[in-house]
């Protein structure tokens, strides 16, 4: 894809108009994740879990602690290790939620329809096997869809793949 399909899939990135409970009194909840918050995580997860060095070698803690790192690195946030770990796995589950409908539309198109409109016939799938909730996290597709670990996370999830030569998980947490 070029750079010009890529910036015209971002065109169709909405941020969420849903403000961090307004008139609900005091809440345990932080603020809502900004779009940017998101993209940095994105690119954090990436960078610490396909570290040539360690890769999968780290192990939960560890691994969650060097990707806060790096992302308070990149973006001013008090956000805590934990609230990132959270965030990250449910970035990465409709993430890749939302990949297996637009790959599935790919696979099932002609060759010439734009792919802005494969984009948005993959996010009317999601809506409706999401009770017609949008896909919130297309600003985190575009960072993680061409990376290996993605890929690897995708070919992880799919039916009747292994999941490594021994069949069990990996121990990096992501």
């Amino acid at each position: 894809m070029t750079q010009n399909q890529e910036a015209d899939l971002e065109v169709l990135v909405q941020p969420d108009p849903t403000p961090a409970s307004i008139g609900k009194g005091p809440s345990k909840r932080g603020t809502n994740y900004s779009h940017d918050e998101d993209i940095q995580l994105c690119k954090s997860w990436l960078n610490i879990s396909s570290d040539p060095v360690t890769g999968t070698d780290q192990f939960g803690k560890t691994y969650w602690e060097r990707i806060a790192q790096d992302f308070h690195q990149n973006v001013y946030s008090e956000r805590k290790t934990t609230s990132l770990e959270h965030r990250c796995g449910v970035i990465l589950r409709d993430t890749m939620k939302f990949h297996g409908y637009f790959e599935e539309v790919q696979r099932r198109r002609p060759s010439g329809v734009p792919e802005q409109e494969h984009l948005i016939e993959a996010q009317a799938r999601y809506a409706k096997k999401s009770e017609g909730k949008s896909f919130p996290f297309i600003h985190c597709w575009l960072v993680v869809r061409h990376s290996e670990k993605f890929e690897a996370l995708e070919m992880n999830k799919r039916p009747g793949k292994s999941r490594g030569s021994n069949g069990s998980q990996q121990q990096d947490g992501g």
